[in-house]
């Protein structure tokens, strides 16, 4: 049995044994919330709620398994009948099994940004005839698109917000949107913001089904709720209509990601969504030393709109914060290798230690610095593995070996061969959608030369990959078949890529199904060729990581650097209060990542070239703070 008094601080035990009705848990940073989601699961299996009626929504699917497995070990018992995952995964395993409830195949192809791209630019001439305003690039109309789902707005209002250049061209937006929706819904295809868009409108339009759903959900519990946005608080609101069984977990100080669509307002109005709901604070730390937390908590008091609450720890000593003055950003840049190097001379792992940034390129200069004397390093952030364009041909084979009338796919693939432009790849898919054929009956297309050979080697190899009792490595080996010169030839870093895709090749022996496998893979992508890795292959190295990519985790020592006014809050957030409070929450979630040392960096003076001119000074979230709570030095180590 779990001794949970022993085991829980007051709080987390009042946390983990709220039964009924709503609760909201405000988890302050490194408060122990995943602690606390996990005894509750185990604490409610234990005493007798059936797993398949718990759900448990997290923003990655590593972190529900991870989860579920704790909580399975406490209790020594297997917990596969409880729904853990994301909310995508959730709608995308919903969608598919009440398809007929709201008019879908049962076998939709799910698209990714780059497929969206690919969609959006059949429909989408380069000007506009009747304002002759140029209309956006392709990815801009799909930012549009993903911005009106995901913030719940008309894309004239998205246009009156955020790209008011492009107001004059709002039919011809429209027109491309009406013709980007038709052709989905024509295709079965669904794109990823689709997935909530559509899983929302089922559950308020089908009575039965929502409750169903709610009936077999019948304890719900959600992590990170700080980051939900509209769609996803309004499914999580339907599916606890039947009982309002519905603990969230968040931190309204941590809420970083109003650029995905991510509300601070959810956070916020849990009490008046749910009447009555319990509210819950956990305060005591178990990452930071006590004079970091005086940092942490003189940052975020200043916030405008919060939930009061103050960390504290049972580490009371430890060093002061630093706020570090350097006359250039080279100079930053050497301070941060010195003190890296001071620091591991005295025995501290290059893995316990981390530079965090607002903007990717801040790094830049550090990087070449950090190369200069040979210190590994990792950086996070960028783009993801599956957006890059050889693993994106490999996913458009296995598409259409999973849905051959996926015609975005078959597109992509056809233009592999010789000869084969646009015009000729449409041909040839009207071709197979004529009278019931498929990717089989390209063989008989009427072409000539070189591009009849490479069909019939195209069509032979898609056959070899189709044939039935094989792993989805061997499918893979066979799609190389015909895909490895179609590499050499298109890319002169070739091996590398071969490399990338044996990684591919290593995540797919996890899954026996191809549909699962292309669920996940578009549902909760690897974020890079390093999240794939080992990661004790990376244990010598450095992190540098941007502070949104660095979100929940923890190293001993951190740099926080160009914590700067007019970078850090970047200028542009200025003349914004709403961008300005997410610009303190960011500093805050950067400094609860340090447990035993933070060091906050800015050049004096700057002529950057991504910003221009300011002037010289820290940052406002930190440039007030107390003398006794923040140190203050130059690069040299001279107290300020």
């Amino acid at each position: 049995m779990i001794q949970y008094d022993k085991e829980l601080n007051e709080s987390q035990y009042e946390a983990v044994f709220f039964q009924d009705g709503p609760c909201l848990v405000i988890a302050g940073a490194g408060s122990g919330k995943t602690r606390a989601l996990v005894y509750r699961v185990a604490r409610m299996v234990e005493d007798g709620v059936p797993p398949n009626n718990i759900l448990l929504l997290t923003f990655t699917r590593r972190s529900a398994q991870e989860m579920l497995n704790r909580a399975g070990q406490l209790i020594d018992h297997e917990l596969s009948d409880v729904s853990g995952g994301t909310f995508h995964a959730t709608a995308n395993a919903c969608l598919r099994r009440y398809s007929h409830a709201i008019g879908l195949p049962p076998n939709f192809v799910i698209l990714d940004q780059a497929d969206m791209e690919s969609a959006i630019s059949q429909f989408k001439p380069s000007m506009s005839r009747e304002s002759k305003v140029r209309l956006p690039k392709t990815r801009t109309v799909v930012q549009i698109v993903s911005k009106c789902r995901n913030l719940s707005l008309s894309l004239n209002d998205v246009l009156k917000k955020e790209f008011p250049q492009f107001f004059p061209v709002l039919d011809q937006l429209e027109t491309i949107y009406d013709q980007y929706a038709r052709y989905k819904r024509d295709s079965g295809l669904l794109d990823y913001d689709d997935l909530l868009v559509m899983f929302k409108q089922m559950l308020e339009e089908n009575e039965t089904v929502r409750s169903e759903l709610s009936g077999r959900f019948r304890y719900i519990m959600v992590d990170e709720y700080q980051d939900t946005n509209l769609l996803q608080a309004a499914i999580v609101k339907q599916l606890s209509s039947v009982h309002n069984n519905v603990l969230v977990v968040g931190d309204d100080s941590q809420s970083i990601y109003s650029f995905r669509g991510a509300t601070f307002k959810n956070i916020m109005n849990f009490p008046q969504e749910f009447p009555g709901a319990k509210v819950i604070k956990l305060e005591q730390n178990y990452r930071s030393s006590q004079p970091i937390l005086n940092l942490t908590n003189q940052i975020i008091s200043s916030a405008q709109n919060k939930y009061t609450k103050c960390l504290y720890t049972t580490r009371k000593t430890g060093a002061r914060p630093i706020l570090v003055e350097c006359r250039t950003e080279n100079d930053q840049s050497q301070f941060v290798v010195r003190r890296i190097q001071e620091l591991k001379a005295q025995g501290l792992a290059l893995s316990e230690m981390a530079v965090l940034f607002r903007a990717g390129f801040h790094s830049f200069d550090l990087e070449v610095t950090l190369d200069s004397q040979a210190i590994p390093f990792t950086k996070y952030g960028g783009f993801k593995f599956v957006e890059s364009a050889h693993i994106k041909d490999i996913v458009s084979f296995l598409r259409i070996l999973e849905n051959s009338s996926d015609a975005l796919s078959l597109n992509r693939v056809l233009l592999m061969l010789d000869k084969v432009g646009p015009k000729k790849s449409r041909d040839m898919i009207n071709f197979v959608s004529e009278e019931g054929r498929t990717w089989r009956q390209l063989k008989d297309f009427p072409a000539k030369g070189v591009t009849r050979e490479g069909l019939f080697n195209l069509v032979e190899t898609l056959e070899a990959a189709a044939k039935p009792g094989q792993s989805l490595p061997e499918t893979l080996d066979s799609l190389m078949s015909f895909y490895g010169p179609v590499l050499e030839e298109r890319y002169d870093d070739f091996p590398k890529r071969y490399r990338e895709i044996e990684q591919l090749k290593t995540i797919m022996t996890r899954y026996r199904s191809l549909e699962h496998f292309l669920a996940d893979i578009t549902l909760d992508p690897p974020s890079s060729q390093a999240d794939l890795m080992d990661r004790r292959q990376n244990r010598a190295n450095l992190t540098l990581s941007t502070i949104h990519s660095a979100k929940g985790l923890e190293w001993g020592v951190v740099f926080i650097i160009w914590a700067q006014e007019g970078y850090f809050p970047p200028q542009k957030c200025l003349d914004n209060a709403d961008s300005l409070e997410e610009e303190r929450r960011l500093m805050y979630v950067a400094a609860t990542r340090a447990k035993d040392y933070l060091f906050i960096t800015y050049p004096d003076t700057s002529g950057h070239a991504f910003y221009g001119n300011f002037g010289s000074g820290p940052s406002r979230f930190v440039s007030r703070a107390p003398r006794d709570i923040l140190d203050r030095q130059d690069s040299r180590g001279r107290h300020l």
